[in-house]
């Protein structure tokens, strides 16, 4: 897997249409690539060794998260996969987006929910601790993973002061705590991808939400 790839700068941010997310195949590397760094994440945290919040069992999650980072950084310019593990763990974003022509550090929230496959809306999902403990991107993005982190769809994306205005407040699915909740279908369209990529390596593709 070559993660330096040729970009080129767009200028003005440049959007899908409503409805359409981007959608990424992870081959076999690059899911053992997102595995081994969500390990050392995951293992830098139940070790204490990073300290600034208690992750527990949730290697799986963790590897999700890192799923998504990845993809993010292959298919925009701007975005900078995450190398760091130390004990001041990192500022709470998973990298640089640009969005109406500036560059904004976003949180993403990933599930394995997806729309097509479940009897209720997806939701992008936020704990409520987590607003009031910590300073929070200015951008949310939700993304789909699959269990096997074959397959990532980028959903869309919020400023954070909308979402927290327009998300209701339900209690989590699992869990005693609340979180903070607003339907995907309210994202506003990824920007479109930033990258070049060579005639020999594979594409995001960008699909119509279903």
């Amino acid at each position: 897997m070559n993660l330096a790839k040729s970009f080129q700068k767009v200028e003005t941010t440049e959007y899908l249409e409503d409805g359409q997310q981007i959608r990424y195949e992870l081959d076999e590397e690059e899911i053992e690539h997102a595995k081994q760094w969500a390990k050392r994440r995951h293992n830098s945290y139940a070790s204490g060794e990073t300290r600034d919040e208690d992750w527990g069992d949730s290697l799986a999650s963790m590897e999700r998260g890192v799923a998504v980072e990845l993809v993010l950084a292959l298919i925009y310019e701007e975005c900078e996969f995450d190398t760091y593990v130390g004990a001041d763990g990192d500022d709470g974003s998973d990298g640089q987006l640009e969005i109406d022509g500036s560059i904004e550090k976003f949180d993403v929230k990933s599930s394995t929910a997806n729309q097509r496959e479940v009897p209720f809306d997806v939701e992008l999902l936020v704990a409520r601790h987590h607003v009031d403990e910590r300073d929070v991107p200015p951008v949310l993005v939700s993304a789909y993973v699959a269990e096997d982190l074959s397959e990532v769809r980028i959903r869309g994306w919020i400023r954070t002061l909308d979402f927290l205005e327009e998300a209701d407040v339900k209690d989590a699915y699992a869990g005693d705590h609340q979180n903070y909740a607003l339907s995907v279908d309210e994202l506003e369209p990824m920007p479109k991808p930033t990258g070049e990529f060579d005639e020999d390596e594979k594409e995001p593709k960008v699909i119509w939400y279903d």
